[in-house]
């Protein structure tokens, strides 16, 4: 592959994935990724994943049981909490916004 056809690739997927970014259905699907990622197994053998922005409470997809386990952040750090700690990418930060219909189509995915 010659350079110019390279850059012109890499750039013409830099401009998708701004463009896919501001898709709610992707941020929808961001946001179900992510609390998958982030989510405890139940005792019923269902996905629970946290209820919050930030704290220690997750709730079952299958039961709808709440229980505690370790605490989560899935929003920005605060300067306070960790000295030397880098600020999260975008990708790491959950938007509270697409929390119901992720949850949504987390139940979808668990009655495979």
């Amino acid at each position: 592959m010659k350079f110019p056809t390279v850059r012109q690739f890499l750039f013409s997927r830099k401009a998708e994935q701004e463009y896919t970014e501001y898709d709610p259905d992707n941020l929808t699907q961001h946001t179900a990724d992510l609390l998958k990622r982030n989510a405890s197994m139940c005792r019923c053998g269902g996905l629970a994943p946290p209820i919050e922005e930030k704290g220690h409470i997750y709730r079952c997809v299958r039961c709808n049981k709440e229980f505690s386990n370790i605490s989560y952040n899935l929003g920005r750090r605060q300067r306070k909490e960790l000295l030397n700690a880098l600020p999260k990418n975008s990708s790491q930060l959950i938007d509270m916004d697409y929390y119901d219909t992720a949850i949504i189509l987390l139940k979808k995915e668990d009655k495979r």
